[in-house]
């Protein structure tokens, strides 16, 4: 007689399944790690534009003087001079920035008794980084044939003539004010002495 065949249980094991949250917190840690990393790169391509624009900034610095000899620049910003005597203005413009300037436009205000405004542009006149120039009638007699901004005949009454530089290149571009005046000189006031006042004396 034969022994039954054994039969062997088998158990099945539950399968284990992950909580539902598991995907969700995947999903918002990769896109946190995403946007960490763009901006990141965000961040750092501003930082490589700012330092750009640094680089090519344009900045100039004026001096406006104004002094009685026709040769070279004054050093004075006020100057006396007698009422028709010719006085004679100049421009120093300093390039401080970074980029080679090309074009100036100067804007000059006289306040005299009527207010005179006159503007001027050199458009072949490169200043490179750290170079300066002195815009004397010289200049401006190569540039248009006569010397209309630095010379003027002083008037008795005080007389500031004002001066805005805008200097640019490739739309990058800078301004700058200055100023300087020319004074009459001191009036000498004599009064009569009369002989009764002499004798009381």
């Amino acid at each position: 007689m034969t022994a039954p065949p054994h039969k062997h249980l088998v158990i099945a094991r539950p399968a284990r399944h992950r909580p539902l949250f598991v995907a969700p917190l995947l999903a918002t840690a990769g896109l946190i790690l995403f946007w960490l990393a763009f901006g990141q790169a965000n961040a750092q391509a501003h930082a490589n534009a700012d330092q750009t624009t640094a680089a090519n900034a344009a900045s100039i610095a004026v001096t406006h003087t104004v002094g009685l000899n026709a040769a070279g620049c004054a050093t004075t910003r006020e100057v006396v001079s007698k009422p028709g005597s010719p006085v004679y203005f100049c421009l120093t413009i300093l390039n401080t920035g970074d980029v080679t300037l090309t074009d100036h436009v100067i804007r000059r205000v006289v306040m005299q008794s009527v207010v005179r405004r006159e503007t001027y542009t050199l458009t072949n006149y490169a200043l490179k980084p750290g170079e300066q120039k002195e815009i004397t009638n010289a200049v401006l007699e190569d540039e248009f044939g006569f010397a209309p901004l630095f010379r003027m005949n002083s008037v008795v009454l005080e007389t500031p003539v004002f001066v805005t530089v805008t200097s640019s290149a490739n739309d990058i571009g800078a301004t700058a004010v200055s100023s300087a005046t020319v004074l009459p000189p001191p009036y000498k006031v004599f009064l009569p002495v009369s002989a009764t006042n002499a004798a009381s004396r």
